[in-house]
């Protein structure tokens, strides 16, 4: 058999060349949603560095959790500043095979956060790590109720 018969034999019985078409989809699909990801942590950090905290909880989906994160990052807010923010590391969990899941997709983000307080102005530099997930709107910050800089 020559090559190009065997390759369209190959073809016509799905063979490898279909598998390495749905890994090319898969690479694709990864690459965007790490792209689309990493664009919502930047800007939610922007915010945060900017003390924009109300376009900062956009980023939280549920409108109590939301509520609650505002509050608590105002507390946290008096007397810290936040000077730099870099993201460290993104990684992407499975997704799910339930297309009417809450969340199709959860992923850790790591950020180096540079901040200091005042007056003091002693300057912290720590890498945060938050949770994030894929709902069917985007991405959002997954909070439970603790500190409002290192959701998870």
């Amino acid at each position: 058999m020559t090559l190009p018969s065997a390759l369209l034999l190959a073809v016509s019985l799905g063979g490898p060349l279909t598998g390495c078409a749905h890994d090319a989809q898969a690479l694709r699909t990864e690459s965007q949603e790490k792209a689309a990801l990493s664009a919502a942590s930047e800007e939610f950090w922007r915010f945060l560095r900017w003390q924009d905290y109300a376009s900062a909880a956009t980023w939280i989906e549920d409108d109590d959790a939301r509520r609650a994160w505002k509050v608590a990052m105002d507390e946290k807010a008096r007397g810290f500043r936040i000077s730099d923010v870099a993201l460290v590391d993104l990684q992407l969990g499975e997704r799910s095979e339930d297309p009417h899941a809450e969340h199709l997709q959860q992923a850790q983000v790591s950020v180096r956060v540079e901040s200091y307080t005042l007056p003091a102005q002693t300057v912290q530099v720590q890498t945060l790590t938050q949770t994030w997930y894929r709902s069917h709107d985007g991405w959002f910050l997954l909070w439970d109720g603790g500190d409002p800089l290192a959701a998870h």
